[in-house]
This record gives structure tokens, C-alpha cells and sequence, in this order.
């Protein structure tokens, strides 16, 4: 009875009710699983879990790192258009310059801030059930514990923490699951097809920062790739880049500007 009460406390009735609904939606998910296997029979094992594991998981991951990407190389690619046609009106290279690198260092860093906690590599909804029970957890042993009162100024204080620390829990937690879906994804990018071809470049990368890049494909919409660079080289959104290799353990390919196979 006493974590009913913490629970549906003010405090913590948000994280309460946020949780409730991640239950609700993985409830939902199952109950659906089961009645397609029952609707289908003998055959719907294989293919409910290539539903909810292969398809779910390239829909989530490779559609939210794809539209990441589109955000991403839209901002740069606008900033550094604005910056060159300030140039051509004013005569401002150096500035139209440094606006343009500017903008495509930012998308470099936020494209690697979003891979570091996996998202676009796993289901989005994979993502919030974890910081949801993350920080529906840790918010009602802090504020038994330390904030037993329940003052708002404290538990605001308390909150700001509970979010570092899950995204932390998410980093350490999501890392096999990742591992999981990039697995299931691994026919669907083909990852031997894509060694030797020639990739453009949406954000910038180099050997320390995570960049992404896209690859023609046949059979429908390119290929999207996490990159890095070769040692001592770097990319810019819009360059074209050589495909070399690719990390079987992060599933990041290794690049390098096409300009150096010539």
C-alpha cells in the first residue's frame, strides 16, 4: 500500500500516469501479437516475430535516424545555402563561410548526441519505456527518501537528476537491445553490398564524430548509414565519400572522401 501511495502522490502522478500508458501501449502490442497467431495458425510465429522484431524495429530505428537526418541536413544545408547567397549579394565570403560550417558542426554533434543513447537504433517506443520506468522508479525512491515532504522546489531539483541518471540507465540498458535490432536490420541495409559504393554524405562526420550518409538502393529509398571517417580524414553534409568498411560490433561504416580514390 505504501508505494500506491508514493506512486499516485502529486509528486509523482505524472511519471505515474506516463507509465501507465507505456503498459498500455506493450499490452496492446502483445494482445495484437497473440491475435494474429491465433487468426493465422502454424505460420504466424515466424511472421509475428518478423512483425514486431525486424519490421517494428527498421520502421522505428531507421525511420527516426532517416527523419533525424532530413531535420538535420535540411538546417544545415539552409544555413549554408542563406550563408552563400549572402555572399553572391553582399560580398561576405568569410562570413556566408563560417555560418555554413557552423551549422553543419551543430548537426555533427546533435546526429552523435542521438546515437550515443541509441535513438535510430531501436524502436522510439523501446526508448521511452525505458526512461519512463527509469524515472518513474528512481522518482519515487528519491522522494520517499530524500524529499519525504514532497516539496515542489526540491522535486524539481530531484526531477533534473532523475533524468540525467536515466539516460544513463538508458545508454547501459539499451546498448544490447540496440545490438538486437541492428541484427534484425541487417538484411534490409545489406551491409556487403554497400562496401565500395559511393555514398552522399548528410552530416558531417570525422574519425571521432558520428555522421550519417546515404546510399542509392535499387529495391527502394536509400540506404541510411551511421559513419566515420578513415584516421585524419572528415566529411561535410553534401560531400560524396567512398564506402571502405564497417564495424560488425556498432554496425557504423568507415568512409573516405571520394575525391582521395580518384
Amino acid at each position: 500500500m505504501e508505494i500506491l501511495q508514493e506512486a499516485f502522490a502529486p509528486i509523482n502522478l505524472g511519471l505515474t500516469i506516463l507509465l501507465g500508458l507505456v503498459l498500455a501501449y506493450w499490452l496492446m502490442v502483445i494482445l495484437g501479437g497473440l491475435h494474429l497467431h491465433h487468426d493465422i495458425g502454424g505460420g504466424a510465429g515466424h511472421d509475428v516475430g518478423h512483425i514486431g522484431g525486424h519490421d517494428i524495429g527498421h520502421a522505428g530505428g531507421h525511420d527516426l535516424a532517416h527523419c533525424g537526418h532530413d531535420m538535420a541536413h535540411g538546417g544545415a544545408h539552409d544555413v549554408a545555402h542563406g550563408g552563400a547567397h549572402g555572399v553572391a549579394h553582399g560580398g561576405h565570403d568569410v562570413s556566408g563561410h563560417d555560418a555554413g560550417h557552423d551549422a553543419h558542426s551543430d548537426a555533427g554533434f546533435w546526429a552523435g548526441v542521438l546515437s550515443f543513447f541509441h535513438v535510430g537504433q531501436m524502436p522510439l517506443m523501446m526508448i521511452i519505456s525505458i526512461m519512463v520506468l527509469s524515472m518513474w522508479t528512481f522518482s519515487l525512491l528519491a522522494n520517499h527518501y530524500i524529499n519525504p515532504a514532497h516539496a515542489a522546489l526540491l522535486g524539481m531539483g530531484l526531477l533534473a537528476a532523475n533524468f540525467i541518471l536515466s539516460l544513463m540507465v538508458l545508454k547501459v540498458t539499451g546498448a544490447p537491445v540496440a545490438r538486437v535490432f541492428l541484427a534484425l536490420d541487417r538484411d534490409v541495409n545489406a551491409p556487403a553490398e554497400v562496401i565500395g559504393q559511393v555514398c552522399r554524405v548528410l552530416s558531417c562526420a570525422d574519425t571521432a564524430r558520428l555522421g550519417q550518409a546515404e546510399v542509392p538502393n535499387d529495391k527502394g529509398s536509400p540506404l541510411l548509414l551511421n559513419i566515420r571517417t578513415l584516421s585524419g580524414k572528415s566529411v561535410r553534409a553534401g560531400d560524396k565519400a567512398i564506402v571502405v568498411d564497417r564495424d560488425p560490433q556498432t554496425g557504423v561504416y568507415l568512409v573516405t572522401p571520394s575525391e582521395l580514390e580518384s
